[in-house]
C-alpha cells in the first residue's frame, strides 16, 4: 500500500470541496482533519477523503448556501456518524464482527 503525505491528502481534500464550487482556505482543511481524526478516536474507520465527500453532498448544500462552508465543517463535529457513511449496524445476535464466530453480544459488546 502507497503512503501518502499529509499535503497529498490535504490537496485530495481540497480538491473536492473546490470541485464543488466553494471556497477554502488552510483553517478549514484543518479543521475537516480535525474532525475526522475525532471521528476515528472514537472508533470508526473515516477517511479523510470520505468526511469531504460527505461535506459537499447534495444534503450539505442547502446548509453551506445558509450557514457557510466552514460553520457547516463545525456543525458535523456533532453529526451522528450514521449520516455520514452507511455501514450497516451490528446487532447483539449478529455473529461478532471481530471474526471469533460468538454472538456479538457474547464477545465485543461491551469493549
Amino acid at each position: 500500500m502507497k503512503n501518502i503525505s499529509g499535503k497529498e491528502i490535504a490537496s485530495k481534500v481540497g480538491g473536492i470541496i473546490g470541485k464543488a464550487g466553494y471556497t477554502y482556505n488552510q483553517s478549514d482543511i484543518e479543521l475537516l482533519f480535525a474532525i475526522t481524526n475525532h471521528f476515528n478516536s472514537h472508533g470508526y474507520k473515516l477517511s479523510y477523503i470520505e468526511v469531504s465527500e460527505f461535506l459537499v453532498s447534495k444534503q450539505n448544500k442547502t446548509l453551506i448556501e445558509e450557514v457557510g462552508l466552514r460553520k457547516t465543517i463545525e456543525a458535523m463535529y456533532y453529526m451522528k456518524l450514521g449520516t455520514i457513511r452507511k455501514d450497516k449496524k451490528v446487532c447483539r445476535n449478529d455473529p461478532c464482527p471481530c471474526g471469533s464466530c460468538k454472538k456479538y453480544k457474547k464477545c465485543c459488546l461491551r469493549k
